[in-house]
């Protein structure tokens, strides 16, 4: 027989008060949780409340934040010129000879693209251009 050694009186005591006592909790069942939720409502304006966080801060009734982000750069892709046989066509974009199902990456007004070409057709090219599809006719002389 195994002897398990029973705590000290004062422990016991305070055993039972904290709840660990026999029949007290059942460990088969989870405490149940009654933390509080924290919410936070905007005040209307500035005078009926405060940001507890940043109290002189008035960024939350300022209204909406502009894009401080610069602008893409313009996209100017020109279909040079289409070459090859009916079976194995080439066009030329920006000056690069790309071939179907070629990717690449393309200068164009002061930023670099990447490109991949997906059908060349007998007058124009059909592309994906970071990300955007994009159909480019060739404009005859």
């Amino acid at each position: 027989m195994k002897h398990i050694p029973l705590p000290q009186p004062g422990i016991a005591a305070l055993l039972l008060l904290m709840g660990a006592g026999p029949g007290l909790a059942d460990p088969a069942q989870p405490a149940a949780d009654h933390t509080p939720k924290s919410e936070f409502h905007l005040p209307p304006s500035a005078d009926q409340g405060r940001d507890p966080f940043f109290p002189g801060s008035l960024r939350l009734w300022a209204g909406p934040l502009k894009d401080s982000r610069p602008a893409a750069a313009p996209m100017n892709l020109v279909l040079n010129g289409l070459s090859g046989s009916a079976t194995h066509r080439f066009a030329m974009i920006n000056g690069r000879t790309l071939a179907e199902g070629e990717e690449s990456e393309l200068s164009t007004s002061g930023s670099r693209i990447r490109v991949r070409c997906l059908k060349i057709e007998a007058d124009s090219v059909t592309v994906l251009a970071d990300g955007e599809r994009r159909v480019l006719k060739f404009q005859h002389p």
